[in-house]
């Protein structure tokens, strides 16, 4: 019986002592050169027009590598995705940074019988958007000579994002210090 406990405790103290931290997201930077929602060319949806730029910082805290084998950004506006970039995988060493830029460019259609719209027209009149960038990887963690596989994680950011000058062309785009902090899901 007291080889039994001793095998479970010693497992236990392995495992806690090899599992891997969760990391550290955090949204530095955002430019927003074009935000425009309108009619759209026909059926009553709405037509979002946007340029967007999100630097993402993650932290691995961890005394473990990360390597993240497959990434994609998507842009969120009012529960609807209207933007999706795919990032180059990375590698997260211990206790290290890393950076990852999303850019969203394009026109999307919105279609949420008006209540997207509704929300624009107010958030225009507060002079602030509010996006949500949801990051989504596949992860593993290297364990001494041992690679685990098949984490699944998603970053989730909301921004507040000040509306940008009148015109959206490049001249108006500014770079929004944000330092925003996003959850991270394993």
């Amino acid at each position: 019986m007291t080889l039994i406990v001793a095998i479970g405790v010693a497992t236990l103290v392995l495992r806690l002592i090899s599992r891997p931290y969760s990391l550290k997201a955090y949204a530095d930077s955002a430019a927003l050169s074009r935000f425009d929602l309108g009619s759209g060319s026909g059926g009553g949806d709405d037509l979002l027009q946007y340029n967007l730029t999100v630097d993402i910082r993650l932290r691995n805290p961890s005394r473990f590598g990360v390597r993240c084998d497959y990434a994609e950004a998507q842009a969120f506006y009012g529960g609807d995705r209207f933007g999706f970039d795919p990032l180059q995988p990375f590698y997260l060493g211990r206790r290290s940074d890393a950076r990852v830029t999303a850019t969203f460019s394009g026109s999307a259609v919105m279609d949420d019988g008006g209540d997207a719209l509704r929300t624009y027209r107010r958030e225009r009149g507060e002079g602030f958007y509010y996006v949500t960038v949801k990051v989504y990887s596949d992860l593993s963690f290297r364990v001494r000579v041992v690679r685990r596989h098949d984490f699944k994680s998603k970053i989730t950011c909301v921004l507040r994002l000040p509306v940008p000058a009148a015109g959206g062309n490049a001249n108006s785009t500014a770079m929004t210090t944000l330092g925003t902090r996003c959850d991270v899901d394993f």
